[in-house]
């Protein structure tokens, strides 16, 4: 399977969703759903998953879906529940064996939720700019916290990140910069 995810920045330009999880699904109606495999986008947003073996337990060819999340052994963003973001496809029945073009994906620019990836491809861009220098470790994002403290660190742990500062990069690389601080040099 191979294809490319997109979504809309804070100022509505599309944007390729780079470096982000992808995992393909097989859609079952008797069972759990079956995980198939996972890749990271490139710098151009596309991936490509497999080979994989394209029968179906429930008889014919795979029901294939993908689902795109703000995770990765780097980075994180999740809701203050612990619950990671991820949008799903639609699922494209009874695919044909071979090279599988997926249509282009994107994330819609009125989805609720399309901050946890501006605030996730912040992340990216904080932490490629330090590993340059000195691989800062990984971080968790909570967001949206609305606990009324503004977006901070909490020493040893997250960083949250209140609603409407998803799209302020500055404040999320200014509260990343204490999560860095810590991962590299501690109290």
């Amino acid at each position: 399977v191979q294809s490319c995810f997109y979504y809309y920045d804070a100022n509505g330009v599309k944007q390729p969703g780079q470096y982000t999880t992808v995992g393909l699904w097989d859609d079952d109606t008797s069972s759990d759903d079956d995980y198939l495999g996972n890749a990271f986008s490139d710098v151009n947003g596309c991936f490509e998953i497999g080979p994989v073996d394209n029968t179906d337990d429930e008889g014919g060819t795979l029901d294939i879906y993908l689902k795109f999340v703000t995770s990765s052994s780097r980075r994180t963003v999740e809701a203050t529940n612990n619950v990671v973001y991820d949008w799903q496809s639609s699922t494209h029945n009874d695919v044909p064996s071979g090279t599988y073009d997926y249509p282009d994906q994107e994330i819609s620019n009125t989805n609720v939720n399309q901050g946890a990836m501006w605030i996730f491809q912040t992340m990216r861009d904080a932490w490629e700019y330090l590993n340059a220098f000195n691989d800062p470790g990984s971080a968790t994002v909570e967001w949206p916290d609305d606990s009324g403290d503004g977006s901070f660190y909490q020493v040893g742990e997250d960083v949250h990140i209140e609603t409407g500062d998803e799209d302020v990069p500055d404040i999320v690389v200014h509260e990343l910069g204490h999560n860095y601080m810590w991962n590299i040099y501690g109290e």
